[in-house]
């Protein structure tokens, strides 16, 4: 066997190895955050293999497989260290935080927020509209508010998007608060990160999510009537708690993953799965998937939207 088919045999299986400690739960999503970054490795693997193949010492191009495996017992190993070390996983110095008043004129809110890679946390406020505290590698980020007629604008940026993130490294750690008080919108875009979506408080309206992978936890409650939530991310956990009572209309459209729905009956009606009477649900929750290899589990929370509730 020559040293090219070696390498690309090991990489096989040392990705379907990962997927499959993924999707069987034994290794958390979040361990790509740590991998994602090292990808260059693979063109150094191959360049090293190359240089040696022209060489009287054409044996050693073999290392260039040894090199992939180093690698991801290295990720391995900063991923376990970082796992141990955070507990609880949003407790941290923040290096900046920023808040906005609630104001009279405001009748909603929408939060753009460009996160980058590390861990997230977006809560409820019920005394401002927007609070946050922030810890990055590479700077402050942009918060920004604005106004358009009487709906609220909060942007968050990062500065550090392309920025080069050490495996076993701090990425960014923001905790974001928003008000309770409005029918709220957020927009949400990140790399590979660990999110914590405690939306149970919040007037939430709608709800887009774009990222890589991920380790989400979202919690949707029975403040609003009806929640739009769009997610967009690759390879992924997402667990999602809704509460009793609430119909719940899901699309799909994900290459490979298990979807779980403990405790939910789910009818298939055309191109989407719905919860009995749907129509007629306290709460109506529409929920749009669209994903690479992940693990999806949706069940109920210790919330129940009844007739009149809102």
């Amino acid at each position: 066997m020559n040293p090219s088919r070696l390498r690309t045999g090991v990489f096989f299986i040392l990705t379907g190895s990962i997927l499959l400690l993924n999707t069987t739960g034994v290794l958390g999503w979040s361990f790509w955050v740590d991998l994602v970054w090292l990808w260059p490795v693979l063109l150094i693997a191959i360049g090293v293999e190359k240089v040696l193949l022209a060489t009287r010492v054409r044996q050693l191009a073999y290392i260039s497989s040894l090199i992939l495996i180093l690698t991801v017992v290295w990720a391995w190993s900063s991923y376990a260290r970082e796992t141990r070390i955070e507990e609880p996983t949003f407790d941290f110095d923040a290096d900046f935080t920023k808040a906005y008043p609630l104001d009279s004129t405001y009748t909603s809110l929408v939060a753009d927020i460009d996160f980058g890679a590390g861990k997230l946390y977006i809560g409820s406020s019920s005394t401002e509209l927007f609070n946050g505290e922030f810890y990055s590698r590479h700077g402050r980020p942009r918060v920004d508010l604005d106004q358009r007629r009487s709906r609220a604008m909060v942007e968050v940026r990062t500065d550090n998007m392309g920025e080069f993130h050490w495996p076993g490294k701090l990425g960014n750690r923001w905790k974001i608060g928003v008000t309770d008080r409005l029918p709220v919108r957020l927009n949400i875009d990140c790399g590979a990160a660990g999110l914590e979506l405690n939306l149970s408080e919040i007037q939430l309206e709608r709800l887009d999510l774009n990222c890589g992978a991920s380790e989400i936890d979202l919690v949707i409650g029975i403040k609003n009537p009806r929640v739009d939530a769009y997610i967009d991310c690759g390879a992924s956990n997402l667990n999602i708690k809704i509460p009793r009572g609430a119909g719940l209309r899901v699309h799909r459209d994900i290459a490979v993953s298990s979807f779980r729905s403990p405790g939910l009956e789910l009818t298939k009606r055309g191109s989407y799965r719905e919860t009995p009477a749907f129509d007629g649900a306290p709460i109506q929750i529409n929920l749009d998937l669209e994903a690479g290899v992940s693990a999806f589990t949706v069940s109920y929370s210790n919330e129940t939207a009844k007739p009149g509730s809102i």
